[in-house]
């Protein structure tokens, strides 16, 4: 387990916009104090911690699983994804209950306020994870090995009960507080599961963006000429 010092994380403001669904220009005083105002509040509630574990893969016929238990590997692009590795990382990662505590507070007092919490908390969310994935990533290349781009369940086709296996795997309950509801709700809610492939030549898969997503017919990005240009390196 890795725990991050909340001030430190490096919470993108550019993607916090974007996920507000700002269409560029400048901010008004206003919005400024109320980004910043929040992003403290938010550093001040966050716990951020990940944890990761390496893993064999195995060939089982047609599909791909973890090595060691009988957790499969569903769908084609995870195939794709994973085609030249001979193993993977799992990565769990969370901002701790608090935050969620901290957006469902603001929810009932000021809702405006909770939009923006729960913006930065994406952000920020996604910036731990690209922290752990450079962990992943110098540990790999100390063993001569590169990696391929994040992945998570429920993403493409790579199913969302996939997550069970993954967090019992890396026993992310015990090592970050991270659990599952029995609707595959992550709890706390601002957390990550992922696999990153390990051995790969060139660390490339299926394609990134709206034609890997499960999402894309749905998507408010797409309905407003938009993507979400989500991060999963």
């Amino acid at each position: 387990m890795r725990a991050v010092d909340a001030a430190s994380l490096p919470i993108s403001r550019e993607e916090t916009l974007r996920y507000l669904r700002h269409r560029g220009g400048p901010l008004t005083e206003e919005m400024e104090a109320l980004l910043k105002s929040c992003e403290e509040e938010l550093r001040a509630a966050a716990r951020p911690r990940y944890c990761h574990c390496f893993l064999e893969l195995e060939r089982r016929g047609e599909a791909l699983a973890l090595a060691g238990g009988s957790a499969l590997l569903p769908g084609r692009q995870i195939a794709a994804l994973l085609e030249g590795c001979d193993g993977c990382a799992l990565l769990g990662a969370t901002l701790g209950g608090e935050v969620d505590r901290l957006i469902r507070r603001a929810q009932v007092e000021q809702m405006a306020r909770a939009v923006i919490l729960d913006a930065l908390g994406t952000a920020a969310i996604e910036a731990l994870c690209d922290l752990a994935g450079e962990e992943i990533r110098r540990a790999a290349a100390a063993e001569g090995k590169s990696c391929t781009w994040r992945f998570s369940p429920g993403y493409g086709d790579l199913p969302l009960d996939c997550q069970r296996d993954f967090l019992g795997l890396l026993d992310a309950p015990r090592q970050i507080g991270l659990t599952l509801t029995p609707q595959l709700m992550m709890v706390p809610e601002k957390s990550v599961s992922a696999i990153i492939g390990v051995g790969a030549p060139s660390g490339e898969g299926p394609r990134r963006g709206c034609e890997g997503c499960a999402l894309q017919k749905n998507c408010v990005y797409r309905r407003e000429g938009l993507h979400c240009a989500e991060k999963l390196g």
